[in-house]
């Protein structure tokens, strides 16, 4: 930068010019004005711009000629100090603060570092971004700190401004903070803040929605103008929003509608003023006189679903706003057809619109949501006893029991439960008040009262934050109508005890209902969607008659009655038969599935009613079946199981009641078919003169199987049964094939009661039969060869085996076959015969070793050879059966004890 050398000059005649010269450098020729004179420097580009000495010399020439001049050395100090940071913190918690925040906490800390070269410190806030030094607070040099207080709803300037010995100043300022708590005034005038409700306690109303959500106002103010906003709606989506206040004075009820004619008296207060905000156009004021007037726009801005508007208090009517009070209502609507869909407050929709804001000042100090709304909302049950959807009776009791919760984030200093009657409704009690109710808590508030007549019960719900709204309107009637269609039904008597069937009707429960036998009433219980009524003839004769009458009364006593009903006595038993059918099947004691049904008649003298069956198993239930025009009836005996004894009962009814003479049956009741298995199965054969193994398997029944038989389709198409052969519970079906191609069997299991199981076998191939070769066997000594000989097959390979009797060893084959091998096979090319060979055993004494029928000292010498030789027989020394008799004491050794017992067998010997 430049600094501007001035001084003055003066001479008796004109001064010409005047020049200066720097640090003895070239002259410089100044500006003259008058008898001043200036030189604009840069003291930077000087030698020492930072506390360095510059010479200065000074000409004047007059118009003579004549020259005058002056020196001077000054001190050059243009240089300041460096760049340092300092720090904005809340004083209560240390936190640090920046401009874009609103602080709710008005005492505040401004800190800064030691600054090298600083001669005094000055520090504090200020409204202007580039203070004096006059504004600020004075600290010496070093590190400090500045505490202040920020004003209410204020903006302002952070400023450290270091100053060194010379008077240079570097200066660190930050800002604006905005300084704005819950009270008032806010920090409200710049629309282009947008965090204003930040301060806290901005938010004055609330409205949950289904489709749009949360809908909420926010309201504040410092000494000029009032800041609205509405938040949740965008207004490009078609709705408008309109802003309702009375400030005072006369007004209107009805709500404007630009699309066409309004709603006259909606509005729960006369109000004078009205903003509306919709896409496409700027905020209109709306004043009321005649109708809703415009009278110009008001500055205002939306952002998404942030619409914003500020109100100048003169614009309202307003020259006092600490004193003056305001009401305020907010209104959203879908602009095409005028559909209002939310209000704030809310609880206006749906009922009368008693739900305002107000403000009863607009001076400083106040919380504008203090007293006026808190998410304190509520969750409401009502129970009414009776309910209202039910008749009543005069006099009966009323119990209305609300359960609220408050479901917000806020607790609810209070809240009251009142009712409104009308007609024969009547309270008992005043309004009911719960008050604290906390977050998540739950009130129980209960009114009583009585119902003498048709009415109604309007129950209203008002809170801390809400003026009276209605919940619910109960309405009650007083049922006074007798049931109707009143009966009973019988259609004759016994000379016994009788039951008849009871009917009624009625909008309400039936309390109580009776039978009137000839004027006595004898009470009836409930049975389904009648009443069974018994009731005793005593000894009556056949053909006297009784007069019967239903009488019905309501829960509210209101009584109905039945035409009488003449019913007459049938002293007769009706005559229970079974059908020959029947008869047949329960003849042998055991019933099958296809027995199960029986049948047979009932006749009467008047009708017969029903026929009944009864089981003594413990496990069916009785079974009844009406009987037919032509007197017959039918039913199912139950189905017990596999072979269960029980005793079946049969018993007719005539109309009456009288019951015909019981018929009994013990059987045994079996509905489960024989089970069949298959074990074998021989898929095919050829054809031979005797039977072969077809089929076998096991079959079981619980009442006994009686037989097995499979039935075969030959290949001829001709069929036949076969009998199987039983075995306890096995099974076999041995069959002569005599045809060749394809038979078709299937397996039939009867048991005792005639039940039968089927299982298919399947197809079976028969073949011709193939050339035939002869065995023929032959035995030399005493034993026996398996198979003993037999036609066989042409190819078929025999497995033979030899079988010697006791003390005989067979010895080998001869004939068509030879060797030793046992059992060994033969193949059938043609007949053969073959010869087994035994020989009897030779006795040898023991002690024997070398079997020369003698026990000597031979005997001895080849044991201890044995005994020398190793633990394990030598067939290369001795025959393995000499071995074996050494092996005296048979424990699969050679030793001593072996020779020791041969020494006494020896010793022993004759």
């Amino acid at each position: 930068g430049s600094y501007l050398l001035q001084g003055t000059v003066s001479d008796d005649s004109t001064v010409d010019k005047v020049e200066v010269q720097l640090d003895g450098g070239g002259w410089q020729q100044a500006q003259l004005s008058g008898t001043n004179w200036s030189l604009a420097i840069a003291p930077q580009s000087l030698a020492n711009p930072d506390g360095g000495n510059l010479a200065i010399d000074v000409q004047a020439t007059d118009k003579a000629g004549r020259t005058g001049s002056s020196t001077a050395n000054v001190l050059v100090d243009v240089t300041p100090l460096d760049a340092f940071i300092s720090t904005a913190t809340i004083i209560s918690s240390g936190a640090l603060i920046a401009p874009d925040q609103i602080i709710n906490d008005l005492n505040v800390r401004l800190t800064w570092p030691a600054i090298p070269g600083a001669a005094s410190i000055y520090a504090g806030w200020t409204n202007a971004s580039t203070p004096t030094l006059g504004s600020l607070t004075a600290y010496g040099a070093g590190a400090g700190s500045h505490d202040q207080s920020g004003a209410e709803g204020s903006a302002l300037y952070a400023h450290v401004i270091a100053v060194d010995s010379n008077g240079n100043q570097t200066a660190s300022s930050s800002g604006p903070y905005g300084f704005d708590g819950p009270r008032t005034p806010d920090l409200i005038a710049d629309l282009a803040r947008d965090i204003w409700v930040a301060s806290g306690g901005k938010q004055v109303g609330q409205m949950i929605t289904g489709e749009r959500g949360v809908q909420q106002l926010f309201a504040g103010w410092d000494t000029d103008q009032l800041r609205l906003r509405w938040q949740g709606v965008n207004l490009g989506s078609g709705d408008d929003l309109y802003l309702y206040l009375e400030t005072g004075g006369g007004g209107s009820t009805d709500l404007y509608n630009p699309y066409g004619t309004g709603q006259s008296g909606q509005l729960p207060f006369a109000a004078n003023y009205m903003v509306r905000l919709s896409a496409g156009i700027s905020p209109t004021l709306y004043v009321a006189g005649g109708g809703w007037t415009p009278q110009g726009t008001v500055s205002g801005v939306s952002r998404g679903d942030r619409n914003d508007l500020l109100l100048p208090f003169s614009l309202l009517g307003i020259s006092n706003p600490a004193g003056s009070s305001l009401k305020l209502l907010g209104v959203a609507s879908q602009n095409a057809g005028q559909e209002i869909w939310a209000t704030i407050p809310d609880k206006n929709l749906g009922r009368s619109w008693n739900q305002y804001i107000e403000f009863a000042a607009l001076g400083a100090g106040i919380v504008p949501a203090d007293g006026v709304w808190a998410d304190a909302q509520l969750a409401v049950a009502i129970a009414a006893n009776p309910s209202p959807d039910q008749l009543v009776g005069v006099g009966d009791t009323m119990r209305v029991t609300v359960t609220v919760q408050n479901v917000g984030s806020a607790p609810l200093p209070q809240l009251t439960i009142a009712g409104t009657t009308s007609g024969g409704v009547a309270l008992g009690s005043g309004p009911q008040v719960a008050a604290n109710i906390p977050v998540s808590g739950t009130a129980q508030l209960l009114l009583t009262g009585a119902v003498n007549g048709d009415g109604t019960l309007a129950l209203t719900l008002a809170d801390s934050y809400h003026r009276p709204y209605q919940l619910e309107t109960l309405a009650y009637t007083v049922d006074n109508t007798p049931p109707i269609n009143v009966s009973v039904v019988i259609s004759a008597a016994n000379p016994g005890k009788n039951i008849a069937i009871g009917f009624a009707e009625d909008d309400s429960a039936i309390g109580q209902f009776a039978l009137e036998v000839n004027g006595a009433a004898v009470p009836c219980v409930g049975a389904g969607v009648g009443y069974l009524c018994e009731w005793d003839a005593g000894n009556a004769s056949e053909g006297s008659s009784f007069t019967l009458r239903g009488r019905a009364t309501d829960v509210h006593g209101n009584v109905g009655l039945g035409n009488n009903l003449s019913v007459q006595v049938d002293a007769t038993l009706p005559i229970l038969t079974l059908s020959a059918a029947s008869q047949t099947a329960l003849s042998d004691g055991r019933i099958n599935n296809r027995e199960r049904t029986l049948t047979g008649t009932l006749t009467d003298n008047v009708a017969g009613a029903s026929v009944q069956l009864c089981s003594d198993d413990g496990t069916s239930r009785c079974s009844a079946q009406a009987v037919a025009p032509d007197n017959s009836w039918t039913l199912l005996a139950p189905a017990l199981g596999d072979g269960v004894t029980t005793t079946l009962t049969i018993v007719g009814y005539d109309l009456a009641g009288n019951g015909s003479q019981p018929l009994s049956q013990p059987v045994i009741v079996d509905s489960v078919n024989p089970q069949l298995t298959l074990t074998s199965l021989n898929p095919g054969t050829v054809l031979s003169s005797t039977a072969v193994l077809l089929a076998s398997g096991t079959v079981t029944d619980g009442g006994g199987v009686a037989a097995v038989r499979v039935y075969l389709v030959k290949p001829d198409g001709s069929s036949t049964i076969v009998p199987a052969t039983l075995s306890g519970t096995n099974w076999s079906v041995p069959y002569y094939f005599d045809q060749t191609g394809d038979y078709q069997a299937v397996a039939v299991a009867t048991d005792l009661a005639g039940n039968r199981g089927t299982l298919v076998l399947g197809t079976f191939t028969a073949d011709a039969m193939p050339g035939l070769a002869v065995l023929t066997t032959h035995v030399v000594g005493s034993g026996v060869v398996t198979p003993a000989g037999g036609q066989f097959a042409l190819g078929t390979v025999v497995t033979i085996t030899a079988t010697a009797d006791v003390s005989w060893t067979f010895a080998g084959w001869s004939g068509d076959l030879s060797g030793n091998a046992n059992p060994t096979t033969i193949t059938l090319d043609g007949s053969k015969v073959i010869t087994a060979t035994f020989t009897e055993d030779v006795v040898l004494p023991p002690g024997d070793i070398n079997g020369d029928d003698t026990v000597n000292v031979l005997d001895l010498q080849a044991t201890i050879n044995m005994i020398l030789n190793g633990t394990q027989p030598d067939d290369s020394l001795f025959a393995l059966e000499w071995w074996q008799r050494a092996d005296l004491n048979n424990d699969g050794q050679w030793n001593v004890l072996d020779l020791q017992l041969l020494i006494n067998l020896i010793q022993a010997a004759p």
